[in-house]
């Protein structure tokens, strides 16, 4: 396989070359070109609460806990709050 490289300009010897990858994630950096950036502006995480994934994860690890699948009133409301809760909530956070 090889990789042909177009210049727009005359390239001297010695001279500094930059690639541009393009307004990406560190998790997308990482997947698909094996390095992360440390102060992207791009990357953050998404955060949602999922009852179900957090049950699964209590089971496999051994873990007794309450249901996350059913948190109490006053537990709904604050991850209401946080945006955190419902089908389409997740809350981008840099």
């Amino acid at each position: 396989m090889s990789l042909q490289v177009m210049a727009e300009k005359q390239i001297n010897q010695n001279d500094s070359i930059t690639l541009n990858y393009g307004c990406l994630s560190n998790d997308l950096f990482l997947l698909d070109y094996g390095f992360v950036i440390t102060w992207n502006p791009f990357d953050s995480i998404e955060l949602k609460y999922d009852g179900g994934l957090l049950d699964a994860a209590s089971m496999a690890a051994g873990i007794s806990s309450p249901n996350f699948s059913s948190p109490a009133p006053w537990q709904r409301e604050i991850l209401a709050q946080l945006k955190l809760e419902g089908e389409a909530s997740i809350l981008k956070v840099p």
